[in-house]
């Protein structure tokens, strides 16, 4: 996966699917977003296994792929960052 995205629009979907993303101890994985490049869109989802939100966005994509981040990690991550086009890979 490899895709430059503005900073903006990245911080925008995740508080949208952030919020869902839960803090179950039995299942960690439910506290992590699920980032999808495409053609031309970044998808970011989450769920709680009782609801699930997809946000999706235009961004410039290298290389398509998919992978799970821990929400908060990459949110307070995300959040640090200059507001320049982030590079994903």
């Amino acid at each position: 996966m490899k895709l430059i995205i503005p900073q903006d629009k990245l911080k925008r979907g995740l508080s949208i699917t952030e919020r869902l993303a839960g803090k179950s101890t039995s299942l960690p994985i439910l506290g992590s977003v699920l980032l999808g490049a495409k053609k031309n869109f970044l998808t970011i989802e989450s769920t709680d296994l009782e609801f699930g939100v997809k946000a999706w966005f235009l961004a410039k994509t290298e290389k398509e792929g998919t992978t799970a981040v821990p929400a908060s990690l990459l949110s307070n991550l995300i959040r640090s960052l200059p507001s320049e086009p982030v590079k994903i890979e």
